[in-house]
This record gives C-alpha cells, sequence and structure tokens, in this order.
C-alpha cells in the first residue's frame, strides 16, 4: 500500500478506522527513518492513513499484555492486532478474531 504492493488496495480498505497505538506508529516512522528515508517523507507518506493513533497509556500496555495468551494460542503474535485479527471488544479489551 505504501510501496504500491501486491495487495496494497485489500489492505487500504481494511485499515479505514483502524486503531493503532502510538508505539506501535513510533516502530513504524522508525522503520522507515532507519531505511534512510528523510522525516519529512516519512511524515507525507504517512499522514494520508486513515488510522487512529490512540494515546498509549499504562491501562493500554496491559491489555496488549494479556493479549499474549490468545494470540499464541493460536499462532500469533501481537503484530497480528495491528492486521486485523483483533477487536475492541465492548468490555475494553481486544478479542481475538477467528478468520
Amino acid at each position: 500500500m505504501l510501496r504500491d504492493e501486491a495487495g496494497g488496495a485489500m489492505v487500504a480498505s481494511a485499515i479505514a478506522g483502524a486503531r493503532m497505538s502510538a508505539v506501535n506508529f513510533a516502530e513504524v516512522v522508525s522503520h522507515f527513518i532507519h531505511a534512510g528515508m528523510p522525516p519529512d517523507e516519512v511524515d507525507a507518506m504517512l499522514a494520508p492513513l486513515p488510522l487512529i493513533i490512540v494515546e498509549a497509556d499504562a491501562a493500554l500496555a496491559r491489555m496488549a499484555g494479556r493479549l499474549r495468551q490468545a494470540t499464541a494460542e493460536a499462532g500469533l503474535s501481537l503484530a497480528a492486532c495491528r492486521t486485523g485479527f483483533c477487536d475492541w471488544s465492548s468490555k475494553g479489551f481486544f478479542a481475538l478474531r477467528r478468520r
């Protein structure tokens, strides 16, 4: 999607309104900075993404940490929740979505 990869259009439609923690967003930014992209180009590339950046605090860290059992049992990592395998539940925690 960011670099015209195959499947980019499918990803673009799937992430509309997606949530990403500020910590994970920092990881994305740092990936491109480490790869040599100038900061202003990174900002320009990421700004149009339809993401909601969620502030990282202790409550979010606890919720993310509690995902470990569910994601490990499914053979996934916490990164799976960044790619649509988890949903925010009405009880305030992530629940693994079976596909």
